[in-house]
């Protein structure tokens, strides 16, 4: 079935009468005595907050298990299960599953709405410069949490009413709306939020949940931008999209605004000690290293240096009886209450495999040798645990066997959903967006140096600017500034060896000193579960070469053929001749003997001897008198005509032999020549060729992706970033294959684009 994704359809409009209750249930302050003072507006912005708590859990849920890395057990719910399997929807009002319910984002929509009406008529009554400030924080904050619901609502149904004033009577909750697609909603709250890109976020010095400071639940408006403009570009393909959203992700991580410092990779990463890869003769058995997003001391810590990586998270209560419980940490961990039972959610196959197939590279500074790990270099039992290919997976998932009422039970923990709070944006999922923006925009090497080793503007003039060199390009790329002396690489460059016909072959990373590695704060993304990746020859930045290619010239390579190798040929001479008559003592001159015996004076005397003193002179008439006849000497001289001629004829068969090897030898050289001019106008060429940057995107788009289901598993995301390339490459395909390969009985219902989202009582859906 062939589908068009535009996002764009004729307006529809509906009514929010069953997605609203009215008054103070869904409204803070619904009346006009208040959000006049400083202490009103925190209470209404924490009170919105707290709204949040009841869409947490199905943001992760909706991302997360309608895609490829998870399965549902036996344990799940049947809403649970129903959400998985694509058969959610509310048709009526005898239907109903927790995790479909539009209710909860209105409600948060329509608590903004009120505080954005009420506080607007509120503030030409305030007097003071400082107060107004705050009210411009608390204004900007509440803009930004309602274009962030209305994007997780949109995302979930496909299309959503739109309400921008708040819903406070019956007649209003029955007028009609019109209904927003994706675009739509993008394109509303681009705008809307413009103003307030640089308005810094509320500073509150408590919180009722120690276990997370206020700050940490606010949600940075540049980052909000950046992920609609990275919508906008998915869905209408356009890469200048793309670029304001690379921009605007750029723009939060290296931008200081309140508490926040610049933000990097950092290096945290689960690895193969160096010591065991190098010394050790035994299987390896445990990787060493962490991760610090899910310990509490990052949620809590009201310092977000450029290492912590939790940036938004939803504050929840320490239990069910309490309000909003966290509920992903008994879907994915085994839990105790009422009885021991097994998680909800558990890895899915495709997710192993995929963990399982990455090659894991350590590095030997001493030797300067790269070390491939496989399985057979592993422990049994750290084979068991996931410890091979990439080691994130089993860096924060574990299982313990375990007898209970007579049942063996595989109690599965998920060290990211430990924590009380739901977790929102955290920086390497900032940074791998921002990849995908930089993809979309036509500059692929440039997104793949984050996966690999890490952006610096050195990294940046060595492996990006050389390949992007219109005027437009440079402009772009200079917009990104990664200082040295802040952003710190383990490499800032490669070194290159040529091969025989002056092309790279072989690429590695010109390492900083040891000294200088232990103050590094930025690291390939892949790096933190798969070795060094700048070092595996997968992420290599290898220049371009793509047999399929039409423009590479693949012909006039295969044209150059093998080097003629000169020993093939010096293997055809003939044997050479030999002097075969017995060998004597030559005196200086033969050619002055004759035919008779010299006197030692007649021998002295020729020209040639003159030079000789007189004693060694003697010696040789000694020996030519003791060695030497008339009947000898003549018949050496007969061999010696005879070697010559027959030397005469070697030289002729060698000299022909030599001639034809020259011969080949320059054909050869010619080719290499051709190809090499070949090469030299393709490649100079290419980044200019469209058609290439499609190919090398999308291979580098590939790596992204995989990439964010290695880091970013569980967290939420997987759905829709498996969605946003259905929509960047107009192909369901990329949506319903991968889910198909996982799950095969629902894979093929979103083929039908309609099976993308949800839907509610006819009255909000795709």
């Amino acid at each position: 079935m062939s589908l068009t994704l535009a996002a764009a359809g004729v307006a529809t409009f509906t009514s929010c009468e069953d997605m609203l209750d009215k008054g103070n249930s869904y409204v803070i302050y619904a009346d006009t005595d208040h959000l006049t003072s400083s202490s009103d507006t925190v209470t209404s912005v924490v009170g919105i907050l707290n709204k949040l708590q009841a869409i947490a859990v199905r943001t992760n849920l909706i991302g997360e298990v309608r895609a490829d890395l998870v399965d549902v057990t036996e344990n799940g719910t049947i809403d649970l299960k129903n959400l998985a399997s694509f058969n959610a929807d509310v048709t009526s009002k005898d239907d109903e599953n927790q995790y479909n319910s539009p209710r909860d984002y209105y409600a948060i929509i329509n608590n903004c709405n009120y505080f954005l009406d009420r506080v607007n008529d509120s503030l030409p009554e305030i007097h003071t410069d400082a107060m107004q400030y705050m009210f411009e924080r608390e204004i900007a904050q509440v803009r930004t949490i309602r274009a962030w619901t209305y994007l997780q609502c949109v995302l979930a149904y496909g299309k959503v009413p739109f309400v921008t004033k708040p819903v406070l009577t019956d007649a209003e909750s029955k007028a009609e709306y019109p209904m927003y697609g994706i675009s739509e909603i993008c394109d509303y709250f681009i705008k809307d939020l413009f103003r307030d890109i640089y308005t810094e976020m509320p500073d509150y010095n408590s919180f009722d949940n120690s276990n997370v400071t206020v700050q940490r639940c606010f949600f940075p408006t540049s980052l909000v931008m950046a992920d609609l403009y990275l919508w906008k570009a998915a869905i209408e393909h356009d890469p200048t999209s793309a670029k304001v959203a690379a921009k605007y992700y750029y723009n939060f991580l290296n931008t200081p605004l309140g508490h926040k410092t610049r933000l990097t990779t950092g290096t945290n990463s689960v690895e193969w000690s160096t010591r065991d890869l190098v010394d050790s003769e035994e299987p390896l058995e445990r990787a060493s290293g962490s991760f610090t997003f899910a310990t509490s001391g990052n949620w809590s810590s009201k310092s977000n240096t450029q290492y912590l990586e939790p940036i938004t998270a939803i504050a929840m209560d320490s239990s069910s009886a309490t309000g909003f419980f966290n509920e992903l940490r008994t879907l994915y961990n085994y839990a105790t209450n009422p009885e021991l039972k097994e998680a909800c959610i558990i890895p899915s196959e495709a997710y192993k495999n995929l963990s399982r197939s990455q090659v894991y590279v350590g590095y030997d500074r001493e030797h300067n040798d790269t070390i491939e790990v496989s399985a057979s270099d592993i422990d049994d039992s750290a084979l068991n645990k996931f410890m091979d290919g990439d080691l994130r997976f089993s860096s924060f998932w574990s299982t313990t066997d375990r007898e209970y009422n007579d049942k063996e039970l595989k109690l599965q923990s998920i060290s990211k959903h430990r924590n009380m709070n739901v977790l929102v944006y955290r920086t390497q999922q900032v940074y791998l967006r921002l990849a995908e923006a930089l993809n979309y925009a036509g500059y692929p090497r440039f997104a793949k140096q984050i996966l690999t080793i890490g952006l610096s503007n050195t990294v940046i003039k060595n492996e990006v600017q050389p390949y992007y060199t219109s005027s437009e390009d440079s402009t772009f790329i200079n917009y990104f500034t990664f200082n040295d002396s802040f952003y710190k690489t383990y490499a800032p460059s490669y070194t290159v060896t040529k091969d025989q016909y002056g092309i790279t072959t072989m690429i590695k990373p010109s390492l900083v000193t040891e000294d200088a590695m232990s103050e590094a704060n930025m690291l390939g993304i892949h790096s933190r579960g798969s070795g060094w990746s700048f070092m595996n020859k997968k992420y290599l930045p290898v220049l371009p070469v793509d047999s399929n290619y039409a423009t590479y010239p693949e012909a006039e390579l295969n044209a150059i053929g093998d080097a003629p190798v000169m020993k093939d040929y010096t293997d055809q001479f003939p044997k050479k001749p030999t002097l075969s008559t017995k060998k004597i003592d030559e005196p200086s001159s033969w050619a002055q003997y004759g035919t008779q015996v010299l006197t030692f004076e007649e021998y002295w005397a020729q020209d040639v001897m003159k030079s000789q003193k007189e004693s060694r002179a003697q010696t040789l008439y000694d020996r030519y008198i003791k060695n030497d006849s008339i009947g000898l000497y003549v018949a050496y001289l007969a061999a010696v005509d005879a070697y010559n001629a027959e030397m005469e004829v070697y030289s002729a068969d060698t000299a022909k032999i030599m001639t034809e090897y020259r011969e080949v030898l320059s054909g050869y050289n010619s080719r290499v020549k051709t190809y090499v001019d070949a090469w030299n106008e393709w490649h100079g060429q290419i980044y200019a060729n469209p058609a290439y940057i499609q190919a090398e995107q999308e291979q580098v788009d590939q790596a992204i992706l995989d990439e964010q289901a290695l880091e970013l598993s569980y967290e939420g995301n997987r759905y829709y970033d498996l969605m946003r390339r259905a929509f960047w490459y107009n192909d369901p395909k990329r949506l319903s294959d991968p889910i198909s390969a996982a799950r095969p009985e629902v894979g093929s219902k979103l083929l039908d684009k309609r099976n993308w989202f949800l839907h509610y009582k006819g009255q909000i859906g795709y």
